[in-house]
């Protein structure tokens, strides 16, 4: 649980220094990507499988992050 602990603060810090120097709108995507890697880590480490629900919030907010960048460009 402390190396969770610290490895969320660190986390949290980088980004935060990320921010000084890009936007929140160019950084944004690669939050989504945390949605990928918890999945990965639930399916592998716990043996757990995402339900149709947490599917279709992923999706959501994936599509809706990729419109975001679309619309930008």
């Amino acid at each position: 649980m402390g190396i969770l602990a610290l490895t969320g603060v660190a986390a949290q810090i980088l980004f935060i220094q990320a921010l000084k120097h890009a936007t929140a709108s160019i950084l944004q995507p690669f939050n989504y990507s945390l949605l990928v890697f918890a999945t990965l880590i639930g399916v592998i480490v716990f043996g757990e499988h995402p339900d149709t629900w947490v599917v279709v919030g992923a999706a959501l907010v994936i599509i809706g992050g990729l419109y975001a960048i679309k619309a930008k460009a």
